[in-house]
């Protein structure tokens, strides 16, 4: 049985160190943080059971920024500035606006069913007029 088990850990958790690090995860789960410093521990304990040599991780320092990427970041930079200054944020800075001459009061837009049949052009025609006419209608949502 301990065979078993030692055999699990070599084949199936550590034959990698991300399996390792995923093993890890399933059992101390929301524990992202910790598993970011178990890294260099994960791999030297899956080159240990695999019998190869540790690969340590080296953090990667970015190259400096172009003259191009320079050049945008300010671009978007001075875009940001000049949004703020045009959007007051406080609410004692910001106008109402006014209404326009033809907008219908807010008790015509909140009515429903036959008596908003007017405004989709949809108004049902006298019994006379519609006599021998079919019509379909198609609503989209």
């Amino acid at each position: 049985m301990e065979q078993d088990k030692r055999a699990y850990l070599k084949e199936d958790v550590f034959a990698t160190p991300g399996s390792a690090a995923v093993w890890w995860l399933v059992n101390h789960p929301g524990e992202v943080e910790n598993a970011v410093g178990l890294l260099d521990t994960l791999s030297e304990l899956s080159a240990a059971a695999n019998d190869l040599p540790v690969q340590r991780a080296e953090a990667i320092d970015p190259p400096p920024p172009t003259r191009a990427e320079l050049a945008f970041s300010a671009a978007v930079d001075d875009l940001a500035q000049a949004e703020d200054a045009n959007h007051p944020t406080d609410e004692s800075q910001q106008r109402s606006v006014p209404r326009h001459a033809g907008a219908q009061q807010t008790k015509d837009r909140t009515r429903a069913g036959a008596a908003r049949t007017d405004l989709n052009g949809s108004a049902t025609k006298s019994a006379k007029d519609a006599q021998g006419e079919y019509r379909e209608q198609f609503y989209s949502e």
